[in-house]
């Protein structure tokens, strides 16, 4: 890009704000603290939430997509659509996720468990009312714009997503710096789609070639220079960290104990590359499972027997990888309720 070319794309986005248009996908509503250092997402990002298994990715991620799917209430003008493979969970599970988050808005928390009749704990009349309250606000604001997939193979799953795009825009031939160049153009600027895959670890192997070279193709070509780079999308890969006892026996940057079991770039599973062309790279963090190794109990400020006594969670959100490098081996430590699928803000940076 030159520098006029640059100016232009200033010029433009600056009228675009005024205009009440939409140039990001704001996170700061759900954590404020970020608002200058990682203000939100922009059109071919692609990130990286990786942690242990069972702390909570998935959720991170259910937490991260309702909150941008909300934010149409704030920004009328937006359109968001989210293609998202679930490798791991039910489409029951996955959609039942944002009721659990719509109740727990007002203050109503309930589990799947209960919210499925899968416990002896009644919804109460309240709780009904909200389920319909958010079935009816889902089917109208979300439901048309969110396709769950279940596909395991990297290519269907990629050329689905391309064959997607083009109820968005097209692709065209247009002269950028001198010279042609095939771009995708949203029908919409305000149109956003981001794309999912939870867990990457569950894809399989292509015919003929093993795991590593699949997720290679997968995470930096289909991934990050297709759908991210020329189409637009903004990529969320979710990866789990190799297994704990790997990790600390691994001669991973030699530190303390608890600096071996957080997550890093060196712990991603299968195909730690997946991190080289990354614009974000998000370690979740569990410090309730290694309370024995911490000094008094207290993290980061935080005294982990405290917070459980209260029978609440936090979680560690590691800032491993960020678009300018500011957040970089950082923590946000969070407040976390599983059952609910909420992350909240402790101002602990």
């Amino acid at each position: 890009m030159t520098f006029r070319g640059l100016y232009d794309r200033i010029v433009t986005n600056q009228e675009a704000i005024k205009n009440g248009d939409v140039n990001f996908l704001p996170l700061y509503y759900a954590f404020p603290s970020l608002r200058n250092s990682f203000p939100g997402f922009i059109k071919g990002d692609h990130g990286i939430l990786s942690g242990a298994t069972g702390v909570g990715k998935s959720k991170l991620a259910h937490f991260l997509l309702n909150t941008l799917a909300n934010l149409r209430r704030m920004k009328p003008k937006l359109k968001m659509s989210i293609i998202f493979n679930t490798l791991e969970e039910t489409e029951e599970k996955f959609k039942s996720n944002y009721i659990i988050e719509y109740l727990s808005e007002f203050e109503e928390y309930v589990s799947y468990y209960q919210l499925l009749g899968y416990s002896e704990t009644f919804l109460t009349q309240r709780q009904l009312e909200l389920v319909k309250e958010a079935t009816d606000f889902y089917e109208v604001e979300l439901e048309p714009n969110l396709i769950v997939v279940t596909e395991s193979d990297t290519t269907k799953f990629f050329n689905f997503v391309v064959s997607e795009m083009s109820k968005y825009g097209s692709l065209q031939i247009m002269e950028i710096d001198g010279k042609r160049e095939e771009v995708f153009i949203y029908d919409d600027p305000n149109q956003f789609v981001i794309v999912v895959s939870d867990h990457i670890g569950c894809y399989r192997p292509r015919r003929g070639t093993n795991l590593y070279d699949t997720l290679q193709e997968f995470c930096i070509t289909q991934s990050r220079v297709i759908l991210g780079l020329k189409y637009g999308c903004i990529n969320f890969l979710i990866q789990q960290q190799v297994k704990a006892k790997e990790q600390i026996e691994a001669n991973i940057k030699p530190k303390t104990f608890i600096e071996k079991v957080k997550p890093s770039i060196d712990g991603l599973a299968l195909y730690k590359n997946s991190a080289d062309d990354a614009t974000f790279v998000i370690g979740i963090f569990d410090p309730h499972k290694w309370k024995e190794h911490i000094a008094g109990g207290v993290y980061n400020g935080i005294n982990l027997n405290d917070v459980e006594q209260q029978k609440r969670r936090i979680r560690s959100l590691c800032f491993l990888k960020t678009r300018e490098g500011v957040l970089e081996d950082r923590e946000l430590v969070v407040g976390f309720d599983g059952a609910t699928n909420q992350f909240y803000e402790l101002n602990r940076f």
